[in-house]
């Protein structure tokens, strides 16, 4: 094995490509504010659906380095706003 490298593969967000900011793609807190949905119920609804980011999305400055948040297709997270509301609704 070359000096430097690790046996164990990658995870997290070291694997996941950046997403252009184009509007296709939100990070949770940002869908949850423009939604009017509470963010801590959209992560529980997104993680019980299974649903996968689509990349992590620059959101700082060039020179910033660390982990940038992670982008999730954005009819996904409107159809699952969507739910939520009318849930709230029913009264459930």
């Amino acid at each position: 094995m070359p000096e430097g490298s690790h046996p164990l593969p990658s995870l997290g967000w070291a694997s996941l490509p950046f997403v252009p900011m184009d509007g296709r793609n939100w990070p949770l807190p940002f869908a949850a504010e423009l939604l009017g949905v509470s963010e801590q119920a959209l992560r529980k609804k997104v993680a019980a659906e299974g649903i996968e980011p689509a990349g992590v999305i620059r959101m700082s400055g060039f020179r910033r380095s660390g982990r940038q948040p992670r982008a999730y297709p954005a009819s996904e997270l409107i159809r699952i706003a969507e739910t939520i509301t009318s849930a709230q609704a029913d009264g459930k």
